[in-house]
């Protein structure tokens, strides 16, 4: 496998996560949690029934389609209403064709309380992940999670207010006057974690549709740094919507939505996004020393410094900064950890390293090893090597990576990260964009605290990443969804470059 292929995969995960917003809004605002009284509040007129189609275009090119309906099923109380999503896409990366299908389904019963909830994720490359939450006592709801790492049970509590689901939302939004705002809280699925979106209404606009103008009010919604424009017809239907990194749904018939299709010779996802360069590096992975300046960067300088990472110079959305590859450390790192680095050998969600595979596992890369650094570099040689470079568009899991044994950066990282954990060396996931063949593709890498967090690279099988890697956010799905941010917006200049 060649390292061209390896970077092409870099940006899987930042696309899945632009995704996820886009879907979210149009068919489940994603968890909608307000300071109105939920579905009491939406249905006050009555329930809103509905049956739409929105295309989904990405560069004027129709890759696939949203299915959203609400229904009123008969035989069951416990799901008086239903609601429904259905989201197909159709993408060409770099010449190979994938598929991905998501799903996402909420159950009312007569008084508008939220029953249960499901979100589900499938591609043609047989992964699949499915989240299921049901009501069991109180607000007290069991969320029971599906993936190639098999079953796993928790339960969390959900405010009586909370709201899955959008249509009802979108009448309520379209009876706002331009200058007016609301602030929503979301529930991502993938972590169960709340995010603030706030929507503003800009203004009235008549637009083109189906052949007729219409009057459409246009609404903002600022997410993560990103803001996303939203067009309603007075009926409170969506009509249009548009991100600033290309992607765009537009209300069609079920006709239009299903007649398309996407070849191996259509415009190329992950090329389309990647960030471009001004300048070139001839060697990116044996450079050392990196000047470069980002241009319309909306990350906070303070994210962006480390000790690998020094700001020169920085004014409104423009960084200067200074990249290094750090030497790694002598072996016979045996010093206390401090407090703050501890933090990092705890499982998560997705980083599931006290599950009894991961462990048993990095026991046999490790053996009977005691220093961390020896320890970390056997692992980050471990995965460079076992792990089969594949496209994958998935949520990235450790144990479903340990278990498929395949998968792009993401899935190199995570398992990483777990296995690393599970060793007792502190380990963190990096995000940001890595230099190859004239542009810059995001990527992912892990940290491990050492004497100081160094980065490595499993993906590219390097022991210290090179200095064309520019972290631009930590952490796992939250965090990482403020490279929503700068995508479709970050231009850098690369100023200097060392060999």
């Amino acid at each position: 496998m060649t390292k061209g292929r390896c970077i092409k995969l870099a940006i899987a995960l930042a696309w899945i996560l632009a995704m996820a917003w886009l879907v979210r809004y149009e068919a489940f605002p994603q968890w909608f949690v307000r300071s109105m009284d939920g579905y009491r509040d939406l249905l006050a007129d009555g329930p809103l029934l509905m049956d739409s189609w929105m295309r989904v275009v990405f560069n004027d090119q129709q890759i696939g389609y949203s299915h959203t309906t609400m229904e009123m099923p008969e035989d069951d109380p416990d799901a008086r209403y239903m609601l429904d999503n259905e989201t197909v896409l159709d993408m060409n990366i770099l010449g190979e064709m994938q598929r991905l299908r998501i799903t996402a389904n909420a159950s009312l019963n007569g008084d508008y309380k939220l029953q249960r909830f499901r979100f589900g994720l499938s591609t043609d490359s047989k992964y699949m992940f499915r989240l299921d939450g049901y009501r069991v006592m109180g607000d007290i709801f069991e969320v029971v999670t599906d993936s190639p790492a098999g079953r796993r049970e928790i339960n969390v509590e959900l405010p009586e207010d909370v709201i899955i689901h959008s249509p009802m939302l979108e009448l309520s939004m379209s009876r706002m006057k331009p200058g007016e705002e609301l602030t929503v809280r979301t529930l991502d699925p993938s972590t169960l974690g709340i995010i603030d979106v706030m929507v503003k209404a800009q203004r009235y606009e008549e637009i083109e549709h189906a052949g007729a103008t219409i009057r459409t009010l246009v609404l903002s919604s600022e997410y993560q740094g990103t803001e996303m424009l939203t067009w309603l017809n007075d009926e409170g239907r969506l009509i249009r919507q548009q991100t600033p990194f290309g992607w765009m749904m537009e209300a069609c018939t079920p006709e239009e939505a299903v007649a398309y299709s996407v070849d191996e010779n259509d415009t190329d996802m992950l090329t389309a996004m990647a960030v471009p360069a001004r300048g070139i590096i001839r060697t990116p992975r044996e450079t050392t020393l990196l000047e470069v300046q980002l241009d319309d960067i909306r990350i906070p300088v303070e994210e962006l410094a480390s000790d690998r990472q020094v700001i020169i110079a920085h004014e409104t959305n423009r960084v200067t900064m200074r990249l290094v590859q750090q030497q790694w450390p002598e072996d016979h790192v045996r010093a206390a950890l401090p407090a703050a680095a501890q933090a990092y050998l705890k499982p998560s969600a997705f980083i599931q390293s006290d599950a009894r595979l991961i462990k048993r596992q990095a026991e046999r890369i490790v053996k009977q090893e005691t220093d961390r650094a020896v320890r970390a570099r056997l692992i980050g040689e471990w995965v460079y090597k076992h792990i089969e470079k594949d496209p994958t568009t998935s949520l990235p899991s450790a144990l479903d990576v340990l278990k498929t044994m395949r998968g792009d950066c993401n899935e190199h990282t995570w398992l990483f990260t777990a296995l690393a954990r599970a060793a007792g060396v502190p380990a963190r996931v990096c995000l940001g964009v890595v230099y190859m063949d004239g542009a810059f593709y995001y990527h992912a890498w892990p940290a491990v605290y050492l004497d100081d967090w160094i980065e490595m690279d499993p993906t590219l099988g390097q022991l210290t990443a090179d200095a064309t890697h520019i972290r631009l956010v930590e952490g796992e799905f939250v965090t990482q969804l403020k490279l929503m941010s700068v995508m479709g917006k970050l231009n850098i200049k690369i100023l200097k470059s060392e060999p």
